[in-house]
């Protein structure tokens, strides 16, 4: 299991524990019971996709996540296009409008996603056809964009309270992490409002709270050799919008350490001239942790900008120091 889940993973079975012994205060408080419901859910299927990060998926499960993926590079690819036109026509304004970028797209709240890919979709079909053929900007391409629209919404339909475990089934590790993390603040905003109640919630407030805490994972943050810090940065973002901290190459030897001090998780990586993008998969921090990464697992070598996202929410703020190991050969 992935580290970032593993944390997760076990502050919901502590929870499932902790709460036992307090039926009769839950009673019929259905938005704590819904939380804690989907805390107990959301759990069994991390624990049953232990060992199973690798499993092969075909062509023929196109999942929700799949359909989202699909939306995401396909108004991407749409996107630029169209703006090449606007830009072109020297329409700063329209230019504007039609910037989507698949990270836009990917990782925000699916609801204002989808809307955004639509309202994309209708702003290329506004534009003239002639204008459309002479750009080459690919009216096959919007229809494609609409259709996975319109299949993962489809897909995020079906989800209803007997098909819970088969639907939290087709969402990735790092996604159902992210989600439990966001049942558990739930359920704990929830159980904190109570304390004052009375004696009982006080007591569950108090194991709640140490169940829910994030405990230190070994070896995450040792540092095997010792480090010399190069650069103390200071990570900030509103959601979803990608940064940089950073535009400096940083040698095989050197390791970025992350503490993220905010209550959403960040994204991070060595992008390339001159949009930043990452080339790979982004390394995660989770929310209020801290994390070690060498410059070798942020990017290729002749990657130069360190780039940052934080995942929804409403932007988050990390420390970030860039250290180089002492002593390796």
């Amino acid at each position: 299991m992935l580290v970032l889940d593993k944390q997760a993973f076990d502050r919901g079975q502590r929870v499932g524990v902790a709460v036992k012994g307090y039926a009769a205060e839950t009673a019929g408080f259905v938005p704590l019971n819904d939380a804690l419901t989907l805390v107990g859910a959301l759990t069994s299927e991390l624990n049953t996709r232990e060992g199973q990060q690798n499993a092969d998926t075909t062509a023929e499960t196109k999942t929700k996540d799949d359909w989202r993926e699909t939306v995401a590079r396909k108004a991407d690819t749409l996107s630029k296009q169209a703006v090449a036109w606007a830009a072109a026509k020297g329409d700063v304004k329209l230019k504007l409008k039609l910037r989507v970028s698949y990270s836009d797209l990917r990782f925000g709240e699916a609801d204002e996603d989808m809307d955004a890919a639509r309202a994309l979709v209708a702003l290329v079909r506004a534009i003239p056809a002639k204008d459309r053929a002479d750009y080459r900007i690919d009216s096959a391409l919007a229809d494609g964009v609409e259709e996975a629209v319109t299949k993962f919404e489809a897909a995020a339909d079906d989800q209803t309270a007997v098909k819970q475990q088969a639907q939290l089934a087709t969402l990735s590790i790092p996604e159902l992490g992210r989600r439990l993390r966001g049942a558990l603040e739930q359920a704990k905003l929830l159980i904190n409002g109570q304390k004052g109640t009375n004696d009982r919630w006080a007591e569950l407030a108090k194991l709640f709270n140490a169940a829910n805490k994030n405990q230190k994972l070994p070896g995450v943050a040792k540092l095997a050799k010792a480090a010399r810090v190069v650069k103390k940065l200071t990570a900030r973002g509103e959601a979803d919008e990608t940064f940089q901290l950073d535009d400096q190459n940083y040698a095989p030897r050197y390791e970025i350490r992350v503490e993220n001090v905010g209550t959403v998780d960040l994204r991070l990586w060595m992008g390339l001239e001159p949009t930043g993008a990452p080339q790979g998969t982004p390394l995660m921090c989770p929310a209020g942790m801290k994390r070690t990464f060498r410059r070798s697992e942020l990017g290729p070598e002749t990657a130069r900008r360190l780039m940052g996202q934080f995942v929804g929410g409403e932007g988050g703020e990390a420390k970030v120091v860039v250290r180089r190991v002492v002593g390796e050969g």
